[in-house]
This record gives C-alpha cells, sequence and structure tokens, in this order.
C-alpha cells in the first residue's frame, strides 16, 4: 500500500477497553521504486471513538543511502 500527497489514518475498534504496552508497526523503503519510510508515525486513542489523545509522534530517520532497501 502505498501513499503520496494523502496521510494514511487507520483506525482499529476492538468494540470494549483493551489495554496496551506497546504498538508496533512494520514498513518498508526502496528507494530505486520510490518507496519510502514515512516522515513519523502518530498514535493516539479513544474511549469513544469520537475525543482523541493527543498523538504520541515518532519521527522516522531517513537511511543515509537513498539506494538501499531497508525495513523497520
Amino acid at each position: 500500500m502505498g501513499f503520496n500527497g494523502n496521510d494514511l489514518e487507520a483506525m482499529i475498534d476492538f468494540h470494549k477497553m483493551e489495554n496496551f504496552n506497546q504498538v508496533s508497526v512494520g514498513m518498508v523503503q526502496d528507494a530505486e521504486s520510490w518507496v519510502f519510510f514515512p516522515k513519523s508515525i502518530e498514535v493516539s486513542w479513544s474511549e469513544d471513538g469520537t475525543s482523541f489523545s493527543k498523538p504520541l509522534i515518532r519521527k522516522i530517520e531517513p537511511l543515509e543511502s537513498l539506494g538501499r532497501k531497508s525495513t523497520q
């Protein structure tokens, strides 16, 4: 799945309260195919699906070599 110009926004509804200690996101970069890591990932949560927490933001460091394939 790729995006250019528009951000991906996804919502996962567990239909009941769940406790999480960690959220993991997998991604791939292949600069030769114009596939790049996102600049950042934001995660927020909600108890009612309407009011959300302030997002936690993780900046993604670009690869030093743009020709390199990598996963994170």
